[in-house]
């Protein structure tokens, strides 16, 4: 029945959807997919404890034209798996919500390498992520070590076109979390000189 239906129809009723809906329904056919996938410029998943994430992997297949991606409170999603489903988005992707997931630094600096055009980034750092150093650094290290050893040390380009930035985390993170304002504040900093 849903192939009879015309074009203008299908999209009528996809503009009511919540996008979780608006990917089982993209998922339906072949038509569906195709029509579908190419309109979407935003997804908003937050708490989605009903997606099935292989559908919307998926969908983020076929539409790497997403430029607003929220996944907010997914915290049941692997930090790898997060990995995939947004990296493969590219430069056209300019807000990434993921704050109360799992992400992993180290998977968020490859989202950020290439993913280059983000400006809006809302995210979570945990104390339990060690893939914040590339070494353990220890007590006695300088801080030319501290800033040197995170891994987002050489996405300082990307990091300069963030323009608005909420970051979440626990008491024991404030070291992490002020080496990353350092890194994206020292777009400032060259800017006035």
């Amino acid at each position: 029945m849903m192939d009879l239906l015309p074009n203008e129809i299908i999209l009528n009723i996809a503009s009511y959807l919540h996008d979780e809906d608006y990917i089982v329904l993209a998922n339906v056919n072949k038509r569906n997919h195709q029509l579908l996938t190419s309109r979407k410029r935003t997804l908003e998943l937050p708490s989605s404890f009903n997606s099935d994430f292989r559908l919307v992997q998926s969908f983020l297949d076929q539409n790497l034209k997403i430029k607003h991606l929220d996944f907010s409170n997914c915290y049941w999603i692997d930090s790898s798996f997060l990995y995939k489903l947004i990296a493969p988005i590219g430069s056209l992707l300019e807000t990434l919500i993921v704050n109360g997931t799992k992400l992993k630094c180290i998977h968020l600096a490859g989202i950020l390498k290439n993913c280059t055009n983000i400006s809006h980034l809302s995210i979570s750092f945990f104390n339990n992520d060690s893939t914040f150093w590339k070494a353990e650094p220890q007590e006695d290290d300088s801080k030319e070590f501290f800033l040197s050893n995170c891994v987002f040390s050489p996405l300082q380009e990307n990091l300069r076109k963030i323009t608005k930035l909420s970051l979440h985390g626990d008491s024991y993170c404030y070291v992490k979390l002020t080496i990353f304002l350092w890194y994206g504040m020292m777009r400032l900093w060259k800017k006035e000189y």
